[in-house]
């Protein structure tokens, strides 16, 4: 079972919330759509009442989310938002949860850059 998963990250594990999963979102929303959901859920987490209505009546966001990239290469399978702790999503294989309610899932690793072609010159 593929899946977005939506987690919670920082420099130092002091600084994560007590609840790391934030959101498990269904594998075939776009990469787009998961950067304006994750933004959403990091303004609502993170934002005073008056940063919020700004971000709603004038998309006023100072911290927008990003899409990943693979050398150089952008990567809709990955996405960031966020200051310490901030949040990533990623496309994830196999989430399960055990009976003490401890989540684990396998993580795809994103695509090989691909080499530039050296073409023989003619």
């Amino acid at each position: 079972m593929s899946v977005w998963l939506v987690t919670w990250e920082a420099s130092k594990a002091s600084l994560r919330p007590p609840k790391r999963v934030a959101a498990v979102l269904d594998g075939r929303t776009s990469g787009e759509q998961v950067r304006r959901i994750v933004e959403a859920i990091y303004a609502y987490h993170t934002y005073s009442e008056a940063e919020l209505v700004a971000f709603a009546a004038r998309g006023r966001n100072p911290y927008r989310a990003t899409l990943g990239d693979v050398g150089g290469v952008p990567y809709d399978g990955l996405v960031t938002c966020g200051q310490d702790p901030f949040l990533t999503a990623r496309l994830v294989d196999d989430l399960t949860t055990d009976p003490n309610g401890v989540v684990t899932w396998t993580e795809r690793l994103p695509p090989e850059p691909r080499a530039l072609i050296d073409w023989p010159d003619p």
